[in-house]
């Protein structure tokens, strides 16, 4: 990965997710590959291009052939993405057509995550609050600040 993609990675790794809401949650697809990060972005649009254009060359995908082969493969999708929003058979599609370097866990908008009405979103909320307080669903107001930055973390 040369380092400019490693920029644009770190960087949409490191947005609040209060101010750039759009986001996925991603990392290798390899089974001995545990590490998954949130990226963030301004716009469904923004998040579609970084996927199209950038992910692949975070996992060296930069053969042309096959960068032009994905491509083929993932822009209908991700023109579904950006028609539709965000849906679980977009992101299975996504994730079939990815499988080969890396998977994508979880997307969507910041909000549905602070909601926790997801097995996903429920799950990140129950590491980061002491479930003894009995908030095991629920971000405390004073805690947003510290579970944005456990956000970047949360995946290493």
């Amino acid at each position: 990965m040369n380092l400019e993609v490693q920029k644009l990675g770190e960087a949409a790794m490191d947005r609040d997710p209060r101010q750039a809401t759009f986001g996925f949650y991603s990392g290798g697809s390899f089974v001995m590959d545990g590490v998954r990060v949130f990226s963030w972005f301004e716009s469904v649009d923004e998040l579609a291009a970084f996927l199209l254009n950038v992910e692949p060359l975070i996992y060296d995908l930069d053969d042309l052939d096959e960068l032009t082969a994905y491509k083929v493969k993932v822009t209908p999708l991700l023109d579904n993405l950006k028609a539709n929003g965000f849906d679980e058979v977009t992101r299975v599609d996504m994730n079939a057509a990815i499988c080969d370097f890396a998977v994508i866990e979880w997307w969507g908008n910041f909000a549905e995550i602070l909601d926790g009405e997801t097995e996903f979103s429920k799950n990140l909320i129950e590491n980061f609050v002491d479930s003894e307080d009995g908030l095991d669903s629920v971000i405390p107001v004073d805690q947003i600040d510290d579970f944005v930055e456990y956000l970047k973390t949360c995946g290493c």
